[in-house]
């Protein structure tokens, strides 16, 4: 928007990003003339800044249901948007022979008692990781593995025999990542530790 100095659009979306201001937002208003909408599929209030950005916006799409309220009164624009639904053509199930016994997909994070729980695993079981940062796992007795996405997931699962799921949060109402929907379509067994409100999505079908 900055190097052009204005377009016709219809609205303004940006995703997961953190980079971004209120100024930066106000000014993308003022130049398009269009609403602006942030969608946000990851726990993102524990980023400094965040929050004044998110209040800039005029549609905040999110998972924090539970947050709902508070939020509201705060005077957020937040609409809840649960980002479970993951396309059928690449989350889909496939036959390959095991080779892993306990995986986690995800990103080398203190949050959530992830490290802990990896930490505990490891003891038992052989553990391996495919995230991002997968080096930093190695000192924790976890074989860390380059991320796995799209296409290569199914493949992944199939692999697997235990598949882990481990959130940022444990405690909001309607948050929740989206592997536990990605492995179930792949056919895979997965540990999700409990969140609030997922009986009512996470269900048969």
């Amino acid at each position: 928007i900055s190097e052009f100095g204005s377009l016709r659009v219809d609205a303004t979306v940006f995703f997961k990003w953190t980079g971004f201001t209120s100024e930066q937002i106000t000014r993308w208003k003022k130049l398009t003339q269009a609403p602006v909408f942030a969608w946000t599929f990851d726990y993102m209030m524990f980023h400094p800044g965040v929050l004044p950005m998110l209040k800039a916006v005029d549609c905040w799409l999110g998972e924090e249901l539970g947050l709902l309220t508070e939020l509201e009164q705060q005077g957020y624009k937040f609409h809840y948007f649960p980002n479970h639904a993951v396309p059928e053509s690449i989350f889909r199930k496939v036959e390959a022979p095991k080779e892993y016994d306990v995986v986690f997909t995800g990103t080398y994070y203190p949050r959530g008692g992830r490290i802990d729980v990896m930490e505990t695993l490891a003891k038992r079981f052989k553990v391996d990781v495919f995230g991002n940062d997968s080096g930093n796992w190695l000192k924790h007795g976890v074989n860390g593995h380059p991320a796995v996405f799209d296409d290569k997931f199914p493949e992944l699962i199939a692999k697997s025999k235990i598949v882990l799921g481990i959130n940022v949060t444990n405690e909001t109402w309607g948050y929740w990542s989206i592997r536990p929907a990605q492995i179930m379509m792949c056919g895979g067994f997965t540990i999700q530790k409990y969140i609030p409100g997922m009986e009512k999505e996470l269900k048969d079908g």
